[in-house]
């Protein structure tokens, strides 16, 4: 994985905090996951750089319908049959049929611009 595409990690803090200028996520029980796309051409890359396309090709189809190149920030989940996120389902989900879900959080080049300096310009907004 190219070392530009480093996704952002948590931060862990003392305490909590309500601030009008941060927007909070939901916390996913899954594993980062980066996506790089050109054209046709789709990999998966966990947040250490392992590629990981050929272990969760079933991806590869809905990936590959977004339109021009770009680098995805997010975290793939196995969801329970409630809908919740369970990491050990993930685990699982290579030897078992598993329900994935694939939430993006952020894109991290589009068309080949990086574009953190808008995402931060944006964030400032709220």
């Amino acid at each position: 994985m190219n070392p530009a595409y480093r996704p952002m990690l948590a931060t862990l803090v003392d305490t909590a905090f309500d601030d009008k200028a941060w927007v909070f996520e939901t916390k996913w029980d899954g594993f980062r996951l980066v996506t790089e796309k050109h054209g046709n051409t789709v990999r998966l890359w966990s947040r250490n750089g392992i590629d990981v396309t050929k272990r969760y090709q079933v991806l590869l189809p809905a990936l590959q319908k977004v339109e021009g190149s770009c680098v995805l920030d997010g975290e793939l989940c196995a969801l329970d049959a409630h809908g919740r996120s369970r990491f050990q389902l993930l685990q699982n989900a290579l030897n078992k049929k598993a329900r994935l879900l694939y939430v993006i959080f952020d894109a991290l080049f589009v068309d080949g611009k990086d574009i953190a300096e808008s995402r931060c310009l944006s964030a400032k907004r709220y």
